[in-house]
């Protein structure tokens, strides 16, 4: 009984098909009936007034390196064709292939460089709605990549203005005026990843050809940046490195391996910054905004290692300048004897060593100290009188005498050579602590104040 019943529904079903399958082709011969698709609808008598509108539905991320962003939506084209008018009484609703059989507007996009606009209907989603007084309505979901000409010199601040320019390809003004429907275009999602869609703006007009005059519809989208990631990506880390190249200064003044290694490293950070920041972007011929943060801490960088070379260059030499008679001499092992003489060597600036060293060799230090017009053996008037060496006290004595004028130069020669350096490396060091910081905190109030009032 059940297969009964199974044979039954199919050939119902089967029945039905047919039924409807030859209704639409009555109703399809009866819609064109004595109608010529290639004849655009008023030809002869006035030029077709065919309006649009646009319905993004989203935009994908504008590409700064292509200059071009992409649109997702739907296309829609209002007309009237009088040969479908009293046709039928209630509206048709034409899909797929059968929409091939009615006249369209051979709309195109001037700037796009990749369009699904002019596919087959029968390869798109698209439909084709025909009122009974003869007005059609034809929707199209569109995918369009269309051109921009941005201007970059206040990149990542910037606001970029992007044009949608339609247009009939084939019918000049005499054949097809293109209007706006409405006064806006709605937008379901203004928002995309890097940009927010301030506003959108319609225009119509004329542009014109060789060919002739073409009505045009240009629709301009305004998108304003956001500057979050650039921020957190690039600003943020550029000032860290900057602030990173002040420790320089309370570094010792001697260590220059690690003055110069701290600075070289900043400076490859930033440039690191700024190849990749332009990896992105189009080789244009002009500096944009975030160029000129970079370069200013670059700069800012580069001052502090030309700080480190010029502090390097004064700072005080440690293990310089010696006692003349350090160099004279190398034992440094015998006492002092005479605990006066030592504390008056002490007191004209004579070393200890330097004094055990004379004393060690009386008669000669005495020789180079003294003046060769004095004797260092006095004479005696008797022939077998003895020749004795001067007495320790009168060496002690001559020596302090006659040294203590060369040990005061050399104390004068050495400030001279230690004393100035060392304090102008010290105040170049300690100044730099509040200059560099105070510069690069008005370079920043500069720059985002000109930047930011834009």
């Amino acid at each position: 009984m059940w297969l009964f019943t199974a044979i039954a529904a199919i050939l119902l079903v089967s029945t039905i098909s047919s039924n409807e399958v030859s209704l639409n082709k009555r109703t399809l011969g009866r819609l064109f009936a004595d109608y010529d698709k290639d004849v655009r609808p008023s030809k002869g008598i006035e030029p077709l007034l065919v309006e649009v509108d646009l319905y993004v539905e989203s935009f994908a991320n504008i590409a700064e390196a292509d200059m071009e962003y992409t649109l997702f939506g739907y296309l829609r084209h209002y007309w009237t064709d009088k040969r479908f008018a009293g046709k039928y009484q209630e509206p048709i609703l034409l899909m797929g292939s059968t929409l091939e059989n009615a006249w369209m507007p051979d709309t195109y996009i001037s700037n796009s460089r990749e369009s699904n606009l002019r596919l087959k209907d029968s390869e798109a989603q698209s439909s084709l709605l025909v009122s009974p007084d003869g007005l059609l309505f034809y929707s199209k979901g569109v995918k369009v990549v269309a051109s921009c000409d941005m201007r970059l010199e206040d990149f990542p601040m910037d606001t970029q203005h992007c044009e949608l320019i339609l247009s009939s390809y084939g019918h000049t003004v005499k054949d097809v005026i293109y209007n706006w429907r409405r006064d806006e275009v709605v937008v379901e999602k203004k928002e995309i990843a890097q940009f927010d869609l301030k506003s959108v703006q319609l225009n119509s007009s004329n542009a014109s050809y060789i060919s002739g005059n073409f009505s045009k519809l240009v629709i301009k989208f305004t998108f304003k940046r956001r500057m979050g990631y650039y921020l957190i990506q690039v600003y943020l880390p550029d000032s860290l490195v900057v602030a990173i190249s002040w420790i320089v200064f309370w570094l010792e003044q001697d260590d220059m391996g690690g003055r110069v290694g701290l600075g070289i490293t900043t400076i490859l950070t930033i440039m690191f910054l700024l190849g990749s920041v332009n990896m992105s972007l189009p080789r244009v011929s002009y500096p944009k905004a975030i160029d000129w943060f970079l370069i200013g801490s670059f700069l800012m960088v580069f001052l502090v290692l030309v700080e480190c070379i010029i502090v390097y260059i004064l700072r005080p030499n440690k293990g310089g300048m010696k006692v003349i008679s350090d160099r004279s001499t190398g034992s440094t092992d015998l006492p002092l004897q005479n605990n006066d003489a030592n504390e008056d060597v002490a007191a004209n600036g004579i070393g200890r060593e330097t004094f055990q060293a004379l004393k060690k060799r009386q008669v000669v230090i005495l020789e180079k100290v003294l003046s060769n017009s004095e004797p260092v053996i006095p004479q005696t008037s008797g022939l077998n009188s003895k020749t004795p060496f001067l007495s320790e006290k009168d060496v002690e004595e001559k020596v302090m005498e006659k040294y203590s004028t060369h040990a005061q130069s050399d104390k004068n020669f050495k400030a001279f050579r230690e004393c100035p350096p060392c304090r102008i490396a010290e105040i170049i060091d300690h100044s730099c602590r509040f200059l560099f910081p105070l510069c690069f905190v008005v370079f920043n109030v500069l720059y985002w104040r000109h930047y930011l009032k834009e």
